[in-house]
């Protein structure tokens, strides 16, 4: 009779042991999957930011006023970009400070063709200011660099898709 009541002790321990394991399993299984979920949320924003971003830089060139430029100099959405790529994309900070440093340098050189002219980017190509060989170079290696930039940014957003975007 003590063994009955042994072994049915014992199974009724294994039962809660069981079911607390099943519990601890699938308490696991569903922050992993809200995680996952949290992921893909914030990489979605991550991407529609640095597309806002990049809208940006067309933009520049039709700024009318130094204060048009200096709106855009603020980097709202690129810095928005890099924040949530510190918070949740780590791999993501180099591309997106070399993106962030090339459209600085875009924004600056464009805002030192509105001060030297007193207009517009495009009415400064267009009037001449860069008639020059050096200054046609140096503003088409700015702008290169900065392509260069976006697009790696853009490339390693699609690369990394697939990790955070399953869900």
């Amino acid at each position: 009779m003590a063994d009955n009541t042994i072994l049915g002790a014992a199974c009724a321990l294994a039962g809660v042991a069981l079911s607390q394991a099943v519990s601890v399993f699938q308490s696991h299984r569903e922050r992993k999957h809200k995680h996952q979920i949290l992921l893909r949320e914030k990489y979605e924003e991550f991407s529609n930011i640095f597309l806002e971003s990049r809208k940006q830089s067309s933009k520049l060139y039709s700024c009318e006023t130094s204060s048009d430029i200096m709106e855009i100099m603020l980097l709202d959405d690129a810095n928005k970009a890099m924040l949530i790529a510190k918070l949740y994309f780590p791999e993501l900070c180099d591309p997106v400070k070399k993106y962030i440093d090339a459209f600085s340098d875009l924004i600056q050189h464009t805002n030192d063709y509105y001060v030297a002219c007193g207009t517009s980017a495009v009415r400064a190509i267009a009037t001449g200011y860069l008639q020059t060989p050096e200054k046609q170079k140096k503003f088409a290696k700015i702008g290169e660099v900065y392509g260069v930039a976006s697009n790696f940014l853009n490339d390693e957003i699609v690369k990394n898709s697939q990790r955070y975007t399953k869900y």
